[in-house]
C-alpha cells in the first residue's frame, strides 16, 4: 500500500466512524429521547423529548449523506467539511440555549459537546490528506 493509499484509508476509515457515531446518537435520539434528556439530569419534558427526535432525524440525514459522499468519493473532503460546519452552528446554537433557558442548560450543553466532538472529528477526517 502506498503512502497517498494509507492516507486516504485512514480518512475514509474516520469518516465512517464519525458517519456511524453520528447515525448511532441519531437514532438514540428518535428512539429513545428521555433516557439520553435524563442521563444529563435534566427531567424529559415533551417538548424537549419531541425537539430531541427533529435532531436526531437531522443526525440521520447527515449521515446518509456523508454516507453517500464517501461511497460515491473515498474521502472526499467537501460532505465531511460541511458536516462540521452544521455541527458547529448546532454547537453554538445549543450553547445559546443554555445561556437562554436555564431549565434546559445541562441537556444543552451535553449536546454542544457532542456536536463540537463530532465537528471536530469531521473536520479533522475532512483536512487529512486527500
Amino acid at each position: 500500500m502506498s503512502l497517498r493509499q494509507g492516507h486516504l484509508a485512514k480518512k475514509t476509515t474516520v469518516a465512517w466512524l464519525v458517519t456511524l457515531g453520528r447515525a448511532g446518537y441519531g437514532v438514540t435520539l428518535v428512539a429513545v429521547p428521555g433516557l439520553l434528556i435524563g442521563l444529563t439530569g435534566q427531567r424529559p419534558a415533551r417538548r424537549a423529548c419531541g425537539v430531541a427526535r427533529v435532531l436526531g432525524v437531522r443526525h440521520l440525514v447527515q449521515a446518509g449523506v456523508t454516507a453517500a459522499s464517501q461511497v460515491a468519493d473515498p474521502g472526499s473532503p467537501v460532505v465531511l467539511a460541511g458536516g462540521a460546519a452544521v455541527d458547529l452552528l448546532h454547537a453554538t446554537s445549543m450553547m445559546a440555549l443554555a445561556v437562554a433557558d436555564p431549565h434546559t442548560r445541562h441537556a444543552a450543553l451535553t449536546d454542544a459537546s457532542v456536536e463540537t466532538t463530532l465537528a471536530v472529528a469531521g473536520g479533522w477526517a475532512a483536512t487529512t490528506a486527500h
